[in-house]
């Protein structure tokens, strides 16, 4: 579940005022119990946001989980463990 988080946030954006920007608009959507989220999720792909829009779905399915989300990728135990599996195999590599 902590690797879908980190990938539907990148999907989203790298950039850490940009993830801000979108904890704003959408984090009580992600959480919220009312029957018409997912629909409302749904709306972004007829913006021409279908990138956004999948990584909203995935985040809430992340959250009904019982998965705390955190807004920032760098901060995930899964994303800096493969970074560090990464950087380890590009030095044996050289």
């Amino acid at each position: 579940m902590e690797a879908l988080q980190v990938l539907s946030l990148r999907m989203i954006s790298e950039e850490d005022s940009i993830l801000q920007e979108h904890k704003d608009a959408y984090e009580d959507l992600l959480y919220s119990e009312e029957p018409d989220a997912e629909s409302k999720i749904v709306n972004i792909f007829k913006e021409s946001q279908e990138f956004i829009a999948t990584a909203l779905l995935s985040l809430r399915w992340c959250a009904i989980n019982g998965v705390l989300l955190s807004w920032s990728p760098k901060e995930s135990v899964w994303a800096k463990r493969l970074s560090s599996s990464y950087a380890a195999a590009r030095r044996n590599a050289i």
